[in-house]
């Protein structure tokens, strides 16, 4: 276990993103989200790890929803990312009948898109493998189910739906500082990490720091 800066976990998980093949809009969604997560004390950070191993090399429009009555993916599990985002565009639409997706890959990883969409008084609820989670724009419950559902790899069925004022969450306050991390996860994020840096070429450096070439001494 490593402590990391919630700065780390953003730039670090856009990049890794990135390296894993997303685009640049959706690989900064997915730092922010991890950040997010992690701020609050949830496994955001391992989620997306164990997201982008699974999906890496994989066309993410392959990944990313059909909205309809049900929303599934092109080919294979729905990415939570690309899910996420597209939700967060159609939720003023959200009436009374619940949203439903099926094969949701990490669908931890919703949860930051919804934060914020929650409309006035009344929260979203996420229901996934017997757990349900209460979120608005100033916090979180987690009904019951332990950490092993929180953190489940997939989900065969994910329903978001409105609650109510009295649904309402206590106000979280997210962390501001530095979180700890497992040692495993954060070598993933770094070795996606590396693809996307430009490997030096001869004149890159030559001309780099230390160059002995000009050295008039």
């Amino acid at each position: 276990m490593s402590t990391r800066s919630l700065n780390e976990i953003q730039i670090y998980g856009l990049r890794a993103a990135r390296g894993a093949g997303m685009s640049w809009g959706l690989a900064e969604e997915a730092g922010s989200a991890a950040r997010w997560l992690a701020a609050r004390g949830l496994p955001g950070v391992p989620a997306l790890a164990g997201l982008l191993t699974q999906n890496d090399g994989r066309p993410y429009q392959d990944l990313a929803p059909r909205p309809a009555e049900t929303w599934r993916a092109r080919s294979g599990a729905l990415c939570p990312v690309c899910t996420g985002a597209a939700i967060a565009d159609r939720l003023d639409a959200l009436g009374e009948n619940p949203l439903v997706l099926l094969d949701v890959s990490y669908p931890l990883l919703l949860l930051p898109f919804l934060a914020g969409r929650a409309k006035g008084e009344r929260p979203l609820i996420l229901d996934w493998n017997g757990l349900s989670v209460v979120i608005d724009a100033r916090g979180h419950r987690i009904n019951p189910g332990g950490a092993e559902t929180l953190s489940a790899h997939a989900a065969s069925r994910v329903q978001v739906c409105q609650g109510t004022a009295q649904d309402a969450p206590e106000p979280v306050s997210p962390a501001a500082g530095e979180v700890d991390v497992p040692d495993g996860t954060w070598q993933i994020l770094q070795s996606l990490a590396l693809r996307t840096y430009v490997p030096a070429t001869e004149a890159s450096r030559k001309k780099g720091a230390g160059s002995r070439l000009d050295d008039n001494d």
